[in-house]
């Protein structure tokens, strides 16, 4: 653990000769003991899924889970090797990646289907045997009070995102382009990776952020999203409505299977890189930390070589006893050291290149994203510089153009959800209390389609 001396001194500059190297070892040894623990729970996990018969777990899975035996057998369970070490690294890396491309896929197919989803929910009170309206003043009331019932301004907005999502959409292309170009106008002057970032989360939404490698993955996604694209949805007869509805619930057991296999295996690939990273820095103390679980290890690795997948046995089980408590404390001291690293990132680095700690540096940070709560953020350089108006404006246009020739080629329909998806993940644009009154009441009386009327204001009592 780094003390609060060593931290202190640190932050002002002092005695880094001293400090850094061993504050950076620290940090290793802590990031080894919370990775090489955490790595065989989640070992563990996977493989009894595997043999509870989780359908989650394809072939493809098992296949992967095998590879990842064979780099444990070769690393953790073998005396150190360097090369075997950076080989492993490589295979792990390479894993990685490609989990991520899957998932980025699988993000895609949900924000389409997402759409697709809200179309259905509005169209499915034209096959009840009748329709009730509803008081459309009434209705807006409920709305308007839920919304500004909420005493926070932070609460109003997050509430006034979601009336956005679930209302009648009434709105005018252009005005909707408009307010793309007024959200993006607040980033002046902020870094260009933020403005990627809302780029991102605008088009991910509208499921427009086609990935690589989208028509080689989970084509029978694919084929269920064509189904969905050549549906005129103007007259649709009640067996296609039917029908459609069977295909968007195969479409998420699909997406959800494979979202919760590779959730899954990417936590044990996260964490199994970061132990063969710090492997060589961590103290001897913080290596026994895994090996306390060496039985389970050594268990599981025989079971998946010999293809026997059979429960570990609950004595060895039982050896997770030993874990009690101690991913809160190794937690706490990641906590102290990563503040530390931030520290050298933003203002030693020059010292950390004189003083050769440069691998070891390198190491840390990457730990640091593996180790983080977000399992398949990328390892990438950042858009580096400043947005400037014409850096917006150049944005801004783009993203109008994308939107024109999706919402200029595509159904009504589909149309209002894009836009419905969009609009709440935009900055709240209302100026006052009154606008946002306005528009609630007018996107409910507005709409002459009774259908999609009361499927809408249903859907938002649902929230509500």
């Amino acid at each position: 653990m780094i003390n609060k001396k060593m931290i202190n001194e640190i932050n002002r500059g002092h005695n880094l000769e001293e400090n850094l190297p061993v504050a950076m070892s620290e940090l290793a040894s802590t990031y080894q003991a919370y990775a090489g623990t955490q790595f065989v729970m989640h070992y563990f996990n996977v493989y009894e899924s595997i043999v509870d018969g989780d359908v989650s777990f394809d072939a493809e899975s098992v296949t992967m889970l095998k590879e990842i035996n064979g780099i444990v057998k070769d690393t953790i369970l073998s005396p150190f090797d360097a090369a075997k070490r950076e080989k492993a690294i490589s295979k792990i890396a390479a894993f990685r990646g490609d989990i991520i491309r899957k998932m980025k896929v699988l993000t895609y197919y949900t924000d389409v289907f997402s759409l697709y989803e809200y179309v259905l929910n509005r169209l499915e009170l034209n096959y009840a045997s009748e329709i009730e309206d509803i008081d459309s003043e009434e209705a807006a009331n409920e709305v308007l009070n839920y919304i500004f019932s909420d005493q926070d301004n932070v609460g109003i907005n997050e509430r006034i995102k979601e009336m956005l999502s679930q209302l009648p959409v009434r709105m005018t292309k252009n005005k909707f382009y408009d307010l793309l170009t007024d959200s993006l106008s607040i980033y002046e002057g902020a870094e260009k990776a933020s403005v990627q970032d809302f780029l991102y989360m605008i088009r991910s939404s509208a499921g427009l952020d086609k990935p690589e490698g989208l028509d080689a993955e989970f084509v029978e996604l694919k084929e269920l999203k064509k189904e969905f694209e050549q549906t005129d949805y103007r007259d649709l007869e009640e067996d296609k409505f039917n029908s459609l509805s069977e295909r968007l619930g195969e479409a998420i057991g699909i997406i959800t299977k494979g979202t919760d296999s590779y959730y899954a295996i990417q936590e044990v690939i996260n964490s199994l890189y970061a132990v063969l990273l710090n492997m060589p820095y961590a103290s001897e103390k913080s290596l026994k930390e895994m090996y306390a679980l060496e039985d389970i290890l050594q268990a599981i690795v025989a079971n998946i070589e010999e293809e026997s997948f059979e429960s570990i046995p609950d004595e060895l089980v039982h050896l997770f006893i030993k874990t009690e408590g101690k991913l809160e404390v190794f937690s706490e001291n990641m906590i102290s050291g990563e503040a530390v690293l931030d520290t050298v990132k933003e203002s030693f680095t020059k010292d950390v290149e004189a003083l050769m700690l440069q691998p070891l540096f390198e190491c840390l940070k990457l730990s640091s994203s593996l180790l983080s709560s977000s399992l398949f953020v990328e390892q990438k350089d950042k858009v580096e510089g400043m947005a400037d108006k014409a850096y917006l404006l150049e944005t801004g246009n783009a993203l109008i153009a994308e939107f024109q020739e999706a919402l200029e080629s595509q159904s009504k329909y589909l149309n209002r959800a894009m836009i419905a998806a969009t609009l709440k993940e935009l900055p709240v644009f209302f100026v006052n209390s009154e606008e946002v009154t306005n528009y609630v009441r007018n996107a409910i009386a507005g709409c002459r389609d009774i259908a999609e009327k009361v499927a809408s204001v249903n859907l938002m009592k649902d929230l509500m």
